[in-house]
C-alpha cells in the first residue's frame, strides 16, 4: 500500500475556502462611520477624536472634551438600511 503525504485539498478534491461565498459580504453596516467631520476625512480621525462622536471612533478621546456635547447622526444608506446614531459626552470635572 502506497500513503500520499499531500493533502487532499492540494489535490483539488475539495472546494477552497470562501470560493462558494466570492462576492458576498455580510454586516457591512458597521463599517459606516459616525459624524460628518470623521466621515469626510475617510475614516482617518481615530487620533483626533475631539468631539462627542469620540464614543464610536476613539473613546480616550473624551478626555479633550471640556463641554457638554451631544451628537446626534441619521444615515440613508443602500438598500432599506437607515442607521441612527446619538451620543452624549457630559463635562467632565477638572479635578482628575
Amino acid at each position: 500500500m502506497l500513503f500520499s503525504t499531500r493533502p487532499v485539498d492540494g489535490q483539488g478534491l475539495l472546494p477552497r475556502l470562501g470560493e462558494q461565498r466570492a462576492g458576498t459580504a455580510s454586516m457591512t453596516f458597521l463599517k459606516i462611520g459616525v459624524g460628518a467631520r470623521a466621515v469626510s476625512m475617510a475614516g482617518a480621525y481615530v487620533a483626533m477624536a475631539n468631539d462627542a462622536s469620540a464614543t464610536y471612533w476613539n473613546p480616550a478621546g473624551l478626555v479633550q472634551i471640556g463641554r457638554n456635547e451631544l451628537v446626534v447622526s441619521h444615515s440613508d444608506w443602500l438598500v432599506d438600511v437607515d442607521y441612527e446614531y446619538l451620543g452624549y459626552v457630559p463635562q467632565l470635572t477638572r479635578n482628575l
